[in-house]
């Protein structure tokens, strides 16, 4: 809500003007590195910035799309983007669904979960606001 401090929401409830479960998913993880550094983690909670992806079906091919809400960056491919290359990915989702105690993306070798240090085009949580209207 806007004017209440350290409330913080994901999904449909923001006044993110995007709605989609892996924008959700970012969102979720920005959040909640901002509440583990209030409540005392020795983190550096880093800044929702937002990522679509998605995967373009055919009968005879998949496409994968990726843009970055901010940035004029964006690529197609015949093969993933991202890891893992789920539907909705998601630093802890996948291992989430999966039902693992492991992280997915350390156990598979994938690359690491921090995201890239260019914080140019990103904002300070600012889209985290519950919608109120």
């Amino acid at each position: 809500m806007t004017g209440a401090p350290d409330v913080f929401a994901a999904g449909d409830v923001t006044a993110f003007e995007i709605k989609q479960g892996g924008i959700a998913c970012q969102q979720a993880d920005a959040a909640a590195e901002q509440i583990a550094a209030l409540a005392g983690a020795a983190i550096e909670p880093e800044p929702f910035c937002p990522v679509l992806r998605g995967m373009l079906l055919t009968e005879r091919w998949a496409r994968f799309l990726r843009r970055d809400a901010g940035a004029d960056d964006a690529a197609v491919a015949g093969r993933a983007l991202w890891w893992p290359p789920t539907k909705i990915a998601g630093r802890e989702l996948a291992t989430y669904s999966r039902g693992s105690t492991r992280s997915s993306a350390a156990s598979a070798g994938a690359p690491s979960r921090r995201r890239s240090a260019d914080r140019s085009t990103c904002g300070r949580h600012a889209d985290l606001r519950l919608d109120s209207s």
